[in-house]
């Protein structure tokens, strides 16, 4: 399983999605999903941290809006 599919299924879980559902959207970001907000964000960061077993900086963590940001810092701190 790649980093984007494991962050899928965390985002998934944490905004109460299918995984059809999100796969189904043209884009997946804060943006494009209503009930991504910031209390959502944290939650998924931190949902990240322990999936991943990984500490992430807050400044590129509450600036990372969107799937592809998101395994990016992920990748970063696994490196």
């Amino acid at each position: 399983m790649t980093t984007a599919d494991r962050i899928l299924e965390i985002l998934a879980k944490e905004l109460e999605y299918t995984m059809e559902e999100l796969q189904e959207e043209k884009e997946i970001s804060m943006e494009s999903l209503p009930e991504w907000d910031s209390l959502a964000h944290t939650q998924l960061i931190l949902a990240l941290e322990k999936a991943f077993d990984i500490r992430l900086a807050a400044a590129p963590a509450s600036q990372a809006s969107d799937i592809a940001a998101l395994v990016d810092l992920v990748d970063s701190a696994n490196s």
